[in-house]
């Protein structure tokens, strides 16, 4: 994806996925190491992204651990940055470009931003909270154990994550037509700060409810797709180095619950229908433009509910 990009793209996507390729004697291809973080000294915002100062030159370690123990091999410093979300827009907030230089930048990383709009702030909750919860343990390997650390494995289990802070609620709805069969579902983001799905744009979450017959084969199918959609000049969906618009943006925000109206008639009503949540690493549309091998979706959460048209169900 670098390689397609632009020579100007390929210094935005280094600042992150190497932080260090530009600074002096740095080895370039070692990624996100501990310096990537932990030399930050300050991140100021600007249209597009966000400009992150370093401290490269001193061997100092920054951290919100304001005791910590002295090694011989760095100086460590406690920095109040380190448990604010503002850290984090250092890589979590990019908009790209506009293609005639004089647009709109396109929203690409927006999460810091949506966190900021969202009621988490007043909330006292940062990215920190959620990403770097507190435990239990030794800072370095061989070290007393101590409380209050940060733990470093950010995203964690993806999938148990979104299964975590998305509420799926599925009930079998009065029809008007009393051939048909009226399944909604209702979706709301109760526990993220940010839009669902995060990150890259070409993820998507995707609503599949099925009805079935009695022996459980699939009569009809309706599926539905949450994320931002970006498109090329042509108005076809793109890959983010590639796009040039916003076409619709149906991720989940926090807190604001999306209603799902689904209708099955005829043929395709059945004694019991499914309903499914799935995380996609790549809109299929998106593999599809760039040629790769679809990846498995991802089960979130799934439920069944009992039709015979007369009663109502409710499945969690």
């Amino acid at each position: 994806m670098r390689d397609a990009s632009a020579p100007a793209s390929r210094e935005d996507c280094q600042r992150c996925h190497t932080p260090l390729w530009s600074a002096p004697g740095a080895p370039n291809d070692e990624g996100v190491n501990c310096d990537g973080c932990h030399t930050i000294t300050e991140v100021a915002l600007d249209e597009r992204a966000a400009i992150v100062e370093r401290d490269l030159g001193s061997q100092t370690k920054y951290a919100s651990l304001c005791d910590p123990q002295k090694v011989y091999f760095h100086r460590a410093a406690c920095a109040s940055l380190y448990e604010q979300s503002l850290l984090c827009a250092g890589c979590h907030r990019w908009y790209a470009e506009a293609a005639d230089g004089a647009g709109e930048p396109l929203p690409v990383f927006t999460t810091y931003d949506e966190w900021r709009e969202s009621a988490y702030p007043e909330r006292g909750i940062s990215c920190q909270t959620c990403h770097m919860s507190s435990w239990s343990g030794e800072a370095a390997r061989g070290w007393a154990r101590r409380d209050g650390l940060s733990s470093h494995e950010f995203i964690g289990d993806r999938v148990a994550m979104l299964a975590e802070a998305i509420m799926l609620d599925a009930v079998v709805a009065p029809a008007e037509d009393p051939d048909a069969q009226v399944i909604e579902v209702k979706l709301t983001n109760v526990g993220a700060g940010h839009a669902l799905p995060a990150g890259l744009p070409g993820r998507r979450l995707r609503l599949r409810v099925s009805t079935l017959d009695g022996e459980g084969r699939v009569l009809a199918r309706r599926e539905l797709q949450y994320g931002r959609a970006l498109v090329d000049e042509q108005g076809a969906p793109a890959a983010f180095i590639r796009a040039r618009a916003v076409a619709d943006d149906q991720r989940l925000y926090p807190e604001s619950p999306r209603l799902e109206r689904l209708e099955f008639t005829g043929d395709e009503r059945g004694a019991r229908a499914r309903v499914e949540l799935e995380f996609l690493e790549l809109d299929p549309a998106i593999e599809a433009a760039l040629e790769l091998a679809p990846v498995a979706p991802q089960l979130i959460a799934r439920s069944e509910l009992a039709l015979d048209g007369r009663r109502r169900g409710r499945a969690r």
